[in-house]
């Protein structure tokens, strides 16, 4: 069929809509009828079809037998006043049986008061031309249960799915119908395969209601008066249903008939079955039947409920269907349980492999809980699926007490819902053996954070560069001053005191960060110790009477000094500060014959130890390594590094 055209415009379309597309405007919702005859001209169709279709000797025009039973007999009819197929029931042969007419009433009133999608519906009660009453069924296209209920083939080729899985949905629409009916008050009295019929699209119907009764006047059809002899079908017969001992049919009666009809689709025949009467009476009175071990064991438990002797301990029919889906969701739980258990098994090769990488046992363990928490949640009561799951969690925990990672199998060992005790043992005996390694590893740790370099690195590298920064300036400011005649007013020991009180009030500041590492507080003490030790080399000086030149010179082998010790015990990189001294002690030793030079030379000292400062703490630092020095470490032994490298890894 080919489609729409691409040359058709929304224009074309709404000139061919005409008068209709105004309709489409006002009211989208509305729906469009098509437009056929109207006025004198429709009449006359309308009457020459209704002419056509109700004249005529019978409006049912019957057909072929569909089947028979003891006193009926159901045909296929054309129906022509609907233009449809429908069954017809009537009664069999010229003469019936006397109350065979109001047996068939009967049956079509009672199925008239029960409208249910899996019970057949009656569309008409009428005479035949020798005044016999004629049903008018619905006619179904399908097949009867009893023919496919053991054919696997046939059920897969024309329902598609399991024979098993199948004839259980089968018996839950009858389950349904059943429910309904008790609903209304009435008992059907006898359910097997063959009153079962399945359409060609999977519907179920529930089918000869002919003995039924009416156990209760919610139907709104009188109670059925007491049975004289016995009805039903001995192959399914309940006990009650012998009439002996005064057993009276209620619901209950129906329930055991459910369950018989279980029994067949479990067993694959009929509860009741022998060579003689005897047997068959014998079996029914001794309810329930047998139960080969190969039927699962909650389903010959609700058949054993369902079939006991006495009808009062029997369960209900909305029981026997949950009892019914329970079973579905227990063998859907079981295909999950099992798929898990296979990445279970793949789990255990791994674990069991020395070779066997981390990564690769984390990935089965995931698939195994994913699995087998599905299946619990599907049935909370799949104890295969809780073993499972609590294996999987005692495998990964001794992969990981087997690699030494106590903390990650004690972890693991939470996870598991009632570990074993001797496995919880294992893991504390573990970790008890682990305590003393995890204290030295602790205060390594702790030993660590003193000397971490990261801390308070702003606040060093502010305090650091800004006594660098104002001592590189320092010596162009005293130049000044000297030039400006202030010479003998700027004694040695002014820029040393103005230092120290700088470095107060940036202590002062920032003292609980400085405080708070051996690194912050061995940086703000080399730089007191050396600041007072110009002070003190000042003052010496001064009372010496050495020159200012040769001062300053020596001002620059002390700082020399102090730099040297950064290096030592604060960061290697200060070795760089330290030789810039030193040669610039050198150089104003030979070269520098002013104190301006001199000035100059000290101030370009203090700058470079300013930069240093600043490329070191510019950035946090990125491992040990950098964090105590060029190649350097804390003052802790090796195996805290390996310690920490590992659980960075």
């Amino acid at each position: 069929m080919s489609g729409v055209s691409k040359s058709i415009t929304v224009d074309a379309c709404l000139q061919w809509l005409g008068a209709e597309a105004e309709t489409i405007a006002k009211n989208p919702l509305r729906t469009l009828e098509p437009v056929g005859p109207k006025g004198q001209e429709s009449w006359e169709r309308a009457d020459a079809l209704l002419v056509d279709r109700l004249t005529g000797d019978d409006p049912l025009v019957l057909k072929g037998t569909l089947g028979q039973g003891g006193e009926g007999i159901v045909r296929e009819a054309e129906q022509r006043s609907l233009g449809r197929m429908v069954a017809v029931k009537t009664l069999r042969g010229a003469s019936p049986a006397p109350g065979a007419a109001l047996s068939l009433l009967r049956e079509a009133w009672l199925l008239g008061s029960l409208e249910h999608p899996n019970i057949l519906p009656v569309h008409d009660i009428r005479r035949d031309p020798s005044g016999l009453p004629q049903v008018v069924l619905k006619r179904i296209e399908g097949t009867s249960w009893d023919e496919v209920i053991d054919d696997a083939v046939q059920t897969r080729e024309r329902f598609g799915g399991e024979l098993f899985e199948h004839n259980l949905e089968v018996l839950l629409q009858v389950c349904q119908a059943v429910r309904f009916a008790h609903s209304r008050g009435v008992v059907h009295r006898d359910l097997k395969p063959s009153n079962v019929m399945i359409g060609a699209f999977g519907e179920v119907y529930l089918l000869d209601w002919g003995i039924a009764v009416v156990v209760d006047e919610v139907a709104g059809l009188p109670l059925t008066p007491p049975d004289e002899g016995i009805s039903g079908t001995p192959s399914y017969m309940a006990p009650e249903m012998l009439g002996v001992d005064g057993l009276r049919i209620d619901e209950a009666t129906d329930v055991y008939l459910l369950g018989a009809v279980l029994f067949e689709i479990c067993v694959g025949r009929p509860p009741h079955m022998g060579a003689e009467t005897r047997h068959i009476v014998a079996s029914i009175l001794s309810s329930p039947p047998a139960i080969p071990d190969q039927v699962p064991a909650d389903l010959a438990e609700l058949i054993r409920a369902t079939m006991n002797i006495d009808p009062a301990v029997r369960p209900s029919v909305d029981a026997f269907r949950e009892g019914l889906l329970a079973h579905r969701r227990f063998q859907a739980s079981n295909a999950l349980a099992s798929e898990a258990s296979q990445r279970l098994v793949e789990l255990e090769a791994v674990v069991s492999d020395p070779d066997g990488s981390l990564e690769e046992a984390y990935d089965r363990l995931g698939a195994c809980r994913f699995g087998f928490q599905q299946s619990l949640e599907t049935w909370e009561g799949n104890e295969t699926a809780r073993e499972g799951l609590r294996r999987a969690g005692c495998l990964i925990v001794r992969k990981e007490i087997a690699r030494g990672d106590v903390e990650a199998a004690r972890a693991q060992l939470d996870a598991i819902d009632a570990p074993p005790p001797e496995l919880r043992e294992e893991v504390e005996a573990a970790w008890s053996d682990h305590g003393e390694e995890r204290e030295r590893i602790a205060a390594l740790e702790r030993i660590g954070l003193q000397y971490d370099g990261d801390t308070g690195r702003a606040e060093r590298m502010l305090v650091t560069i800004v006594l660098t920064s104002v001592w590189a300036i320092a010596p162009f400011v005293t130049l000044y001053l000297e030039h400006r005649g202030y010479r003998q007013r700027v004694p040695g020991v002014i820029g040393p005191v103005v230092y120290l009180a700088l470095l107060g009030l940036v202590y002062r500041r920032y003292r609980r960060i400085i405080l708070r590492t051996v690194f912050n507080r061995r940086t703000v003490a080399i730089l007191a110790v050396a600041l007072t030790a110009m002070l003190v080399f000042a003052g010496g000086a001064t009372l010496l009477g050495l020159g200012r030149r040769e001062m300053r010179i020596l001002q620059l082998v002390l700082a020399g000094l102090v730099s040297a010790g950064a290096a030592l015990g604060i960061d290697r990189r200060f070795w760089v500060s330290a030789l810039v001294y030193i040669a610039g002690f050198l150089g104003s030793a030979a070269f520098a014959d002013t104190v301006d030079l001199v000035l100059v030379i000290q101030s370009l000292c203090h700058g470079a130890t300013a930069a240093v400062a600043f490329l070191m703490w510019r950035r946090p630092s990125r491992n040990l390594d950098e964090r105590y020095g060029v190649g350097g470490s804390p003052p802790v032994s090796e195996p805290y590094a390996k310690s920490s490298d590992a659980r960075r890894g």
